[in-house]
């Protein structure tokens, strides 16, 4: 049996069969190579870019957790103060006054501020005794400042913050055995 296949394939049907074989084989090959090179380019796009969920989530800003009441009205604060304090540096009264002029001006500004701060730490228990209004006393203290370092501390809300702090650990630690 063979030997009768090499016959045929010796002759001229033979020889058009063995083209048409090794074409159809070239081409199989060609397209077995296309498919293979197509499946690596597509698993090489697959691990570079992401999925389209995970492109979509990408693409998303990253959310925030919602503010609370309670961080919304300090953010509110801190921007009305900010506000506050730039009208009041800016004004014609404190550009054309003297030291005295200028820390009553920011005297009048923070002392609000003073007293929500101070309410705040006699709801949480930071200051004993609440039944004393502390707002003039650290009002005064933070006034005592010289101009440039008032102006420069309480030039932010937390800075205005930091100096009310500082002033209620003063009271504490210079409050007398008698008080406590």
């Amino acid at each position: 049996m063979i030997n009768s296949v090499k016959d045929d394939l010796q002759t001229e049907q033979g020889q058009l069969l063995l083209r048409v074989l090794s074409t159809l084989t070239a081409v199989q090959g060609d397209a077995i190579k296309k498919r293979e090179e197509r499946q690596r380019s597509k698993s090489r796009d697959q691990q570079a870019a992401p999925l389209p969920a995970q492109a979509d989530e990408e693409r998303k800003e990253p959310q925030r957790p919602q503010q609370s009441r309670e961080e919304r009205e300090q953010q509110m604060l801190n921007q009305a103060y900010q506000v506050r304090f730039q009208t009041c540096i800016t004004s014609p009264d404190y550009q054309k006054g003297d030291d005295q002029v200028k820390k009553q001006l920011l005297g009048t500004l923070i002392y609000d501020h003073v007293k929500y701060f101070l309410d705040g730490a006699i709801g949480t228990g930071l200051v004993q005794g609440h039944q004393i209004d502390y707002t003039p006393k650290v009002t005064g203290m933070i006034m005592s400042l010289p101009v440039q370092h008032l102006t420069i501390g309480i030039s932010t809300y937390q800075g205005l913050f930091n100096k009310v702090n500082e002033a209620l650990a003063l009271l504490v630690r210079n409050r007398q055995p008698t008080q406590q």
